[in-house]
């Protein structure tokens, strides 16, 4: 269907398939696949295709480029999503703020947290304001994750506790194992390795269930550095070469690049 929507040149169908397949794709760790389809529809939106819907799948795109370590497309599809989303008089403050917060994560990924925690905290109030619980628990998880980058660790644990609550409320397991992944690595810097490991482990626990190849790999990976941190790099090793096998498999460079990095000890 999706490629009979190409052939026909209708983005707002194929945006609109290709939209409601983009959790699939991404929580199944089908990276390629999922980045195929999007820029495909990308390429062929026109005059005529809802503002909506092709700001919606440019942020969808840029979600899924950055672990393909496409750091440049993911950066040009979320800046010109935030721009579709400002020519909203109104309704699109719920789009903004969420492209906000996937600008910010970018801006996380490249070592800027002050940055990224601008952008999230004006977030988190709009969110708060908007009584939206989904989208206040994610924004949480990722400001928690940039405090922790400035080494606030009070504070960041503070945000990631009230994410883990509410997505323990909401029954989200993916986005209770994205908080608790970010308050183990807070408990890791701290050096609180016990804590550390038993949140990394029900991170792990939640992402079999859930069957995310890529994120089981960055659960196992994180227990293999808190056993690492503790001088046991023999018990250590096999974490990191279980981690490098999935992270091959799904395409991701990041993960692979980040893993080659402890497998080499």
């Amino acid at each position: 269907v999706l490629a009979w929507t190409l052939e026909i040149k209708d983005a707002a169908a194929t945006l609109g398939l290709a939209g409601k397949l983009f959790y699939f794709w991404d929580r199944r760790s089908y990276l390629s696949e999922g980045r195929l389809w999007l820029e495909r529809g990308l390429a062929i939106v026109n005059e005529s295709t809802p503002t909506s819907l092709h700001a919606e799948a440019l942020f969808q795109a840029a979600w899924l480029a950055p672990a393909q370590g496409d750091i440049i497309t993911a950066h040009k599809f979320i800046e010109e999503s935030i721009a579709l989303w400002q020519t909203f008089e109104t309704g699109g403050r719920q789009g903004l703020s969420l492209a906000k917060v996937l600008l910010g994560n970018l801006y996380m990924d490249e070592g800027d947290p002050i940055k990224a925690r601008n952008l999230t905290e004006d977030c988190v109030v709009f969110f708060r304001k908007q009584k939206d619980m989904w989208n206040l628990a994610y924004s949480l998880s990722k400001l928690g994750r940039a405090i922790r980058d400035q080494d606030d660790y009070a504070l960041a644990r503070s945000n990631l506790e009230e994410s883990v609550a509410l997505w323990r409320q909401l029954e989200d397991a993916w986005g209770l194992a994205d908080a608790l992944n970010n308050l183990g690595l807070v408990a890791y810097r701290e050096g609180i390795y016990a804590t550390a490991y038993s949140l990394f482990e029900e991170t792990l626990m939640i992402q079999r269930k859930l069957g995310n190849k890529r994120m089981i790999a960055y659960s196992n990976r994180n227990l293999g550095i808190v056993i690492l941190a503790q001088g046991d790099i023999d018990k250590a090793r096999p974490f990191f070469d279980q981690d490098l096998v999935l992270f091959r498999e799904v395409g991701d460079k990041s993960g692979i690049a980040l893993t080659l990095q402890y497998q080499g000890l």
